[in-house]
Parts: structure tokens; sequence; C-alpha cells
């Protein structure tokens, strides 16, 4: 089943996955927002809970100036669009379901449509057993300029 992907807060993709989006975008994120130390994309992990390794809750970091990969729960996405909005020059690689709206105040460079048999990599390395159930995609979007 799947059910391990909806008990998960901070899921993962391949890292050839990553490193090709940010390739495509045209530029490469320097931190990951919803991260484990042992899952993060980049050098540079925030985690939702405390861990050893990552500083803490992405939403209590100063954004501005930020070039981050973000894969966030889906329940935390409109926060995401609410703390981009008013974080001067950030950058952002954020993955979403194909379905989300984008709030005018938030400006999307790119859309990238990720593949739909993609699995999902838990938290504590484990693959999924099935492709995510919902389709994503990953946008470039950026805050206010400076």
């Amino acid at each position: 089943g799947v059910t391990w992907m909806r008990d998960r807060a901070e899921w993962s993709m391949p890292e050839g996955v990553v490193r090709q989006l940010g390739s495509r975008a045209g530029w490469f994120p320097e931190v990951d927002l919803f991260a484990t130390s042992a899952n993060s994309q980049v050098t540079a992990a925030v985690s939702l809970f405390p861990e050893r390794g990552c500083r803490t809750n992405a939403f209590f970091q100063d954004w501005a100036g930020v070039r981050a990969w973000a894969f966030p729960p889906f329940s935390q996405i409109p926060r995401v669009f609410e703390k981009l909005a008013s974080a001067t020059d950030a950058r952002l690689l954020l993955v979403v379901p194909r379905t989300t709206v984008v709030p005018s105040a938030v400006r999307v460079k790119v859309c990238l449509l990720l593949a739909d048999n993609l699995r999902l990599i838990a938290s504590d390395g484990a693959v999924g057993h099935a492709p995510c159930p919902t389709r994503l995609m990953v946008i470039d979007v950026r805050g206010p300029d400076p």
C-alpha cells in the first residue's frame, strides 16, 4: 500500500530527479527546506521536527535571498506561498500537486511536470512500493524583487 506516504512529514525524490529539475530551471538549490539529514537533496537541511544536524522548522527561518528545494507536506503549501510572498529575492523549486492554484502574489517562472510513475522516498530512506498517488509538478517560484 501507499499509506506510508501519508504518515510521513518529509518525503524526498531520487537524487537524480532533483539535479535534473535544477538543471531544467537553470539554477540549483542551496538548502532543502522540508527534509531530514538522511534525505536532504542538498548540503543544508531544515526539518519540520527537531533533529540532529538540521535546522528546525522552515517557517521559522528567514527566506530572504534563499535558493531552496521545497517538498512540503501538502497541508503546508498555503503557508509556503504566504511566507514566499514576503521573502525578498527568494527562489524555490517547490513540489506541489498539479491541481495547486498559485496565489497572484507569487511569481511562477517555470512549471515542470513530474513523471506519473515517480516513487517517493520516506524520511527513513524507504522507497515507496507504488508510485505517488498524487500527480506532482515542480514550480520555480520567486518572492518579491529586492
